[in-house]
């Protein structure tokens, strides 16, 4: 029955009964006799005539579905945390799962995205490795405590492509042929610290390929932003090409034993034909500041560092590995500084002879990047070797070699602090701290050394700016004490304290910028950093740490900049840059 049928009845059927008897009204035109006869006494009588009870009951849909609206303002199901409502299904988010991979178009390379796992699921079934290759074992597996994205790639032109991963957290690339357990599919993986992991690899066309970020955290959540790259396809050319790149990463051919491949032919021709290759054939530093890039990929096996000679813990440093051999003469007495960057273990030597291992006299080595400051007479020679660390695990690649103009330390009378050479003008020894003018004095009289005499930040937002290096090393945060930090930090390293003083009851942001791998962590007691840390970060590498935290009014807190190392190293310090701002508290569930 329509809305207006049954308005019309039900008014149809309405009476007035007055005292004296019925009177019928016509409820369209009602006439002033019928008015006047109805009285105080009357009674009104409606006819409860209903509407049809179709038109007034909603009737839930929700057969064959498991989520989405069910017609009446309800809903016919949730999904899972990490899935999609799409036409009632519940469906896998895109990237969350194997199944529904982020597609990646071979018409859109190169290709680029940026993302996070923090919101991910873990998958501790898929699982990533480090290696990939027969030999591997489950040593190798790695990131089941981790969530991780997944992408998936179809190439088109069977080629060369580039894959690379920068992410803010200790992260695994893996390329696999299936999506399934790891070392069975795996084609190739990168896991670099501190660096960016590539994988570079030739792709059949109509072969699909997966690609996983995941977190390195095995028994750990390691997880955050990341941009991910896909390089258009590279199709070798060699031409007549005996060795060296073949264009994309790649080798037009290895040379035989007693050959080395020449960087500009590519052709394989006697050692001593190629600059740089040995020490009989040097490549000069004959103007400074010096910089050269040189790649040791094609180089051969000429120099190498004895640990009695240089103080090394490896016997035998590049033994393994290929080398580049440059020769510096100093134009004046000076302190000069010899750097390597590159993608993989540096080992940089000097040399005072160029026969024998015996000869060596200073070394660095690391992961990426290495450094020497060397003090030369005028006219003192140093042979430099530009090598790999590895003695039974070859390390080579593309390098960049720098060294510096001639430095001369700058003290004065200072006792302590930096000399202006990338040294020191001395250190102050246990008990004491430099105070930033080069005197040594008692730890607490030097400010931001200690929590008694702290940097402040006056109000927020404000900044505070320091170096670790002079100071002296009291505070560490213990495993678990802090929110936000897998691990203990700071055993090892100096620290600096800055006071923070909330002038209102609000939510803050602390935030480190540091030259060195910092530790960030913020305490309401200095004595008690264990009972009193309201959170803490550790980014892995040098990078930008945060801690966000609640505080009320005139509340103190404080911020203490550390060294990520525990204990077991040297120690980590440099130069920081600390700020503090109000930001806006999360909205109430």
């Amino acid at each position: 029955m329509s809305a207006l049928r049954w308005f019309s009845s039900t008014i149809a059927a309405v009476a007035v009964l007055g005292v004296g008897g019925c009177l019928s009204v016509d409820p369209f035109e009602p006439s002033a006799d019928a008015t006047a006869t109805a009285d105080a006494d009357a009674v009104v009588v409606v006819d409860t005539v209903e509407p049809d009870t179709a038109d007034a009951a909603c009737v839930p849909q929700c057969t064959g579905l498991a989520c989405g609206p069910d017609g009446c303002g309800g809903t016919c199901g949730v999904c899972d945390a990490h899935d999609t409502c799409s036409a009632g299904r519940c469906q896998p988010s895109l990237g969350d799962r194997c199944a529904a991979p982020i597609v990646i178009a071979p018409t859109a390379l190169p290709f680029f995205a940026s993302g996070s796992t923090a919101a991910r699921e873990v998958h501790a079934d898929l699982p990533s490795t480090t290696v990939c290759d027969a030999s591997a074992t489950a040593d190798a597996i790695v990131g089941r405590a981790s969530p991780d994205q997944v992408y998936a790639f179809t190439p088109t032109v069977t080629a060369v492509y580039e894959i690379r991963l920068s992410a803010e957290f200790d992260a695994v690339l893996s390329l696999r042929d299936r999506c399934d357990e790891a070392l069975a599919a795996c084609v190739a993986a990168a896991s670099a610290p501190e660096l960016d992991d590539v994988v570079v690899a030739t792709l059949d066309a109509g072969t699909p390929y997966w690609i996983v970020v995941d977190g390195y955290g095995d028994d750990v959540v390691a997880a955050g932003a990341y941009a991910l790259s896909v390089s258009a396809p590279c199709v070798p050319s060699c031409g007549e090409a005996r060795c060296g790149d073949d264009g994309c990463g790649g080798s037009c051919g290895a040379c035989e034993a007693s050959l080395v491949c020449h960087p500009t032919s590519q052709l394989c021709v006697p050692p001593y034909d190629v600059a740089g290759n040995t020490c009989a054939a040097p490549l000069p530093i004959d103007a400074l500041p010096f910089v050269a890039r040189g790649d040791t990929r094609y180089a051969s096996d000429d120099a190498v560092a004895t640990g009695d000679a240089c103080d090394i813990a490896s016997s035998e440093l590049g033994a393994g590995s290929p080398d580049h051999v440059y020769l510096l003469v100093a134009p004046t007495a000076a302190i000069y500084r010899v750097e390597v960057d590159g993608d993989f273990v540096i080992a940089v030597y000097r040399r005072s002879e160029c026969d024998g291992s015996s000869a060596c006299l200073a070394v660095a080595s690391d992961y990426g990047h290495a450094s020497l400051d060397l003090w030369l007479e005028e006219q003192e020679t140093a042979w430099l070797a530009v090598d790999g660390a590895g003695a039974s695990v070859v390390d080579r690649g593309p390098y960049t070699l720098t060294v510096s103009s001639p430095c001369l330390p700058a003290c004065g009378g200072a006792e302590c602090g930096p000399d202006g050479c990338g040294g020191s003008c001395g250190d102050c020894g246990a008990g004491s701290a430099c105070d930033g003018q080069g005197v040594c004095r008692a730890p607490v009289e030097v400010p931001g050394n200690l929590c008694e005499n702290p940097f402040a930040f006056d109000a927020a937002p404000a900044q505070v700016r320091g170096d670790t290096t002079l100071r002296t090393n009291d505070y560490a945060a213990p495993a678990g004490a802090c929110a936000g930090l897998d691990a203990a930090v700071g055993a090892g390293s100096p620290d600096a304290a800055v006071r923070f003083v909330a002038d209102h009851a609000g939510r803050y942001l602390v935030a480190l910028h540091a030259t060195f791998d910092s530790a960030l962590y913020v305490v309401g007691d200095c004595g008690a950093v264990a009972g009193s840390c309201v959170g803490g970060d550790d980014h892995l590498g040098v990078g930008t740490e945060r801690v966000t935290f609640d505080a009320d009014e005139n509340e103190t807190l404080y911020v203490i900049v550390d060294g990520y190392d525990n204990g077991d190293g040297a120690g980590v310090s440099g130069l920081f840059t600390v700020t503090v701002e109000e930001v806006q508290a999360d909205p109430s569930p």
